[in-house]
């Protein structure tokens, strides 16, 4: 067992600080604290970061200067790290190909008496997708920065996608994370058709979110047909409403708000629809003015 107190000076050589003490000390302003994890924090960037801190051209990627927090080591009693990069570092990205992919760029925690890491050290890096459209796995102990869209050989220039979450400090609720689709027309039928997915929150069993659902305008194919407009927690329906659309011009925006206590881990909130009935299929409309959005928001 250890007790911390700090700052305070020594006295007969007592106390000795060692990372660990000292990064359960950092802890206490942060959110983030937990029954299973009492010095955990939520990983994420200062408020503020911006999202071009990520850039990708064709041939590198590169992670501007920022600073922020990680908590991935395996021991309860590691703690948390925070962590500044003040100069950009870069390196290589994969070029095109025969398929667009998602690539990754991220950064990594290294405490070598916690994980076998050889030197103490926050590391930018880089992880390419190897199947069509969908991310790589995250590697051990880093915090996702952004995603690095890249189209198919000949499709043009990379284009990134801003993922990382951002800090809150203890006892301030989460910054809302909002996701927008502006690519129109969408069709969807009897299959779910997922329209679009915010970034992963944390849930602890506590925690409350406020999930909304927003969109355009939707006309339907046949006056008969009814569709269903849905939240998904984790890949699983939580809450929706049912509904029939116009079949000519367009039929007024829905919107769909649910209220959800999620249990601990990382929750990822999506909007979809499907139809219910009939034979038809219906069409989303969106634009960049006015995209297709799902919003989290942390309200108690």
């Amino acid at each position: 067992m250890t007790r911390t107190i700090h700052p305070v000076d020594a006295t007969a050589g007592a106390p000795v600080y060692n990372g660990r003490m000292l990064r359960q000390i950092e802890s206490i302003p942060l959110a983030g604290a937990t029954a299973a994890d009492p010095f955990g924090s939520r990983p994420g960037v200062r408020p503020g970061t911006s999202v071009t801190t990520v850039t990708a051209t064709s041939t590198q990627w590169s992670v501007g200067p920022h600073a922020g927090v990680l908590d991935y080591e395996a021991a309860l009693e590691s703690g948390t790290t925070t962590y500044a990069i003040d100069a950009a570092v870069t390196g290589t990205l994969r070029a095109a190909d025969a398929f667009a992919r998602v690539d990754l760029i991220w950064v990594r925690q290294d405490i070598p008496l916690e994980d076998g890491s050889a030197v103490p050290d926050v590391v930018p890096g880089y992880t390419f997708g190897t199947v069509a459209g969908t991310p790589p796995a995250l590697p051990a102990r880093c915090l996702l920065l952004a995603w690095v869209n890249v189209p198919a050989s000949g499709g043009g220039s990379p284009t990134v996608t801003w993922k990382a979450p951002y800090l809150a400090a203890a006892g301030v609720l989460e910054p809302a994370v909002v996701a927008q689709i502006t690519v129109a027309p969408i069709d969807f039928g009897t299959a779910p058709l997922t329209f679009v997915t915010a970034p992963t929150v944390t849930g602890d069993g506590v925690k409350k979110y406020k999930i909304t659902f927003t969109t355009y305008a939707i006309r339907g194919l046949n006056t008969t047909d009814t569709f269903d407009l849905m939240i998904q927690r984790n890949g699983t329906t939580i809450g929706g409403i049912n509904t029939g659309f116009l079949t000519t011009g367009f039929a007024n925006g829905k919107t769909v708000v649910i209220y959800d206590t999620p249990p601990a881990g990382a929750t990822t909130y999506s909007a979809m629809g499907a139809r219910s009935s009939g034979t038809g299929y219906a069409t989303l409309f969106v634009t960049a003015s006015v995209p297709t959005q799902v919003i989290v928001e942390q309200i108690a």
